[in-house]
């Protein structure tokens, strides 16, 4: 089959498409799907440089989110048939044509939503549903200030904190403000501005997956009761750290200065760190965080947002398309 195979970390020139692939198996527990769109996400960039070694060994194929139909099922599934339109998160392999993944990973898609639009919830639907809801305890009438609000997590926060009846300030470029509008964000803010972050108001949750020197700020802006989500560092990315040799990642992880136990106590806030690679180790399904998303597809209150849909042959384009930010939403690879 084709895919889309890393041999050695690096740049984009390593992202080759092969067409000799082998086809994976159907285990217990599991289901075949036939990829008709993948998402990309940071994750793809950071596993490309090396960063995700541990889960991604070369040669491997890249690819944490799918959306196909469903082809074969292991005797022991329920819940999910041949021919069933869906999406699903997977630990890798979903820049092929087809990859066997847990049944409980996979949700269903509505059959009014497209391929490409699909594979754009489960990585930022299940990162955005555990940030608010199982972690940030987002409740009705809070403020909640979503960073990155155009970004393929920050779309599926936007409107899981509307649903939620949050009031919701989302931080983006201008350029991408004509969207957030569209998603219903309550105040939209200019990151880009000089001393942004000074005429806001205090708040009760705030999603900040920029990292470095944004943690502080962000715990700065929480009221007392406030929790701060850190679930990123993109700010690794800025000023040209964006190949193996200078990508310098740990600096932007390093602790909020001058912030301690006390602090926390005194202060009366939350940090709150949270890697979904963990989370579905220990948990060994996605589940808890995906089979909410499925009644709000249902329900029509969630939505994917495509940027841009490219073939296989062109994914070193679509790497240098997302590392850019010039992309509202989500950039889909197709075979």
């Amino acid at each position: 089959m084709r895919a889309i195979v890393i041999r050695e970390y690096g740049g984009t020139d390593v992202l080759k498409v092969e067409d000799d692939v082998a086809s994976p198996q159907v285990s217990s527990g599991e289901v075949e799907i036939s990829v008709h769109a993948a998402g990309l996400n940071f994750a793809d960039v950071m596993a490309r440089l090396g960063h995700y070694k541990r889960g991604t060994p070369i040669p491997y194929v890249g690819g944490f989110e799918v959306a196909g139909i469903v082809t074969s099922v292991a005797p022991d599934v329920a819940g999910l048939a041949v021919g069933d339109r869906v999406a699903a998160m997977t630990r890798r392999g979903g820049f092929a044509e087809r990859i066997a993944v847990d049944s409980r990973d996979a949700i269903k898609l509505p059959d009014s939503m497209s391929y490409e639009e699909g594979a754009t919830i489960p990585v930022g639907g299940t990162t955005a549903w555990a940030a608010l809801v199982s972690y940030g305890n987002v409740q009705p009438g809070e403020r909640v200030l979503i960073k990155a609000a155009a970004g393929g997590v920050g779309v599926m926060a936007v409107q899981i904190a509307k649903h939620a009846g949050a009031q919701v300030w989302g931080a983006a470029s201008p350029r991408k403000h004509g969207m957030l509008r569209q998603l219903g964000v309550d105040h939209i803010v200019d990151y880009t501005a000089q001393g942004w972050e000074a005429n806001l108001p205090s708040f009760d949750l705030i999603l900040d997956a920029i990292g470095g020197d944004s943690f502080a700020r962000s715990y700065r802006m929480l009221r007392p009761g406030g929790r701060l989500v850190m679930f990123g560092a993109a700010s690794a990315f800025d000023k040209g750290k964006r190949d193996v040799g200078d990508a310098e990642v740990a600096p932007d992880f390093r602790v909020i200065e001058g912030v301690d136990s006390s602090n926390l106590m005194i202060d009366s806030k939350s940090l709150i760190g949270f890697d979904q690679r963990v989370l579905w180790d220990d948990r060994g399904t996605i589940q808890p965080w995906l089979a909410p998303l499925r009644v709000l597809l249902d329900q029509g209150a969630l939505g994917g947002i495509v940027s841009a849909v490219l073939p296989f042959t062109e994914a070193a384009r679509a790497h240098d398309l997302l590392v850019s930010r010039a992309t509202a939403g989500k950039v889909v690879l197709v075979p």
